[in-house]
């Protein structure tokens, strides 16, 4: 009884490491399994992971890039407005005393001369017209030295203005000088300073308000 009773208990022991083995090789087997089965159950998602990440990274590139732009342009915009602030500036300290000139000086010697006609003063609208010319010739020279001292942009400018003062220069010379009577007891007196007055009221003051506006213009 002994003898069978090992026998069994041995077969039985067999069984058991035969089962541990079967079981630990099943372990295994399943083991991988669940390995490969999560790993491709992960590749769809490590993948759109990826994907995802691509995409905002994208997104923040371009996010900064902008941002960065967005942020160039407005120091250019602000650094082109102080320097064009600053150009203004200068060209308001030279130009300005001319605008002053053409209102509180030129302009009223028009009138002053107007007056001296009615009256028939003939020396004094001589003298008057003289100084208009002058006056007017000064300011096309002081137009010329602003003209040196601005930036490049507003030399066309101040050219073209320059183009006006002179023709109104000439003008004061052919139609009003040129034009008063040697005598105020001429006959043609009044049709003459009629003449010199239209010129006066309907030539000479306007175009001097539009070289005032050119001037304004510079740095308003």
């Amino acid at each position: 009884m002994v003898f069978e009773n090992s026998i069994v208990l041995g077969k039985v022991s067999e069984f058991i490491d035969y089962a541990l083995v079967v079981a630990a090789i099943l372990a295994v087997v399943y083991f991988v399994r669940f390995l490969l089965a999560v790993r491709e159950d992960k590749a769809p998602d490590r993948a759109k992971r990826d994907a995802d990440w691509e995409a905002r990274g994208a997104a923040g590139r371009e996010w900064i890039g902008k941002k960065y732009k967005n942020m160039r342009d407005t120091a250019e915009a602000e650094e082109k407005n102080r320097k064009t602030e600053k150009e203004k500036k200068t060209i308001e300290h030279l130009a300005s005393p001319l605008v002053k000139k053409i209102y509180h000086v030129i302009i009223p010697r028009c009138d002053s001369i107007v007056i001296k006609i009615k009256k028939k003063e003939r020396e004094s609208v001589k003298k008057g017209l003289a100084e208009l010319k002058e006056e007017v010739e000064s300011l096309l020279k002081q137009l010329k030295s602003l003209e040196v001292h601005v930036p490049k942009e507003y030399k066309s400018k101040i050219r073209d203005t320059e183009g006006k003062t002179g023709a109104l220069m000439r003008l004061i010379e052919t139609e009003c000088i040129s034009v008063l009577p040697s005598k105020t007891t001429a006959s043609d007196w009044d049709t003459k300073t009629d003449h010199i007055t239209n010129q006066l009221d309907k030539e000479v003051k306007p175009r001097l308000g539009i070289i005032y506006n050119d001037l304004d213009a510079l740095y308003s």
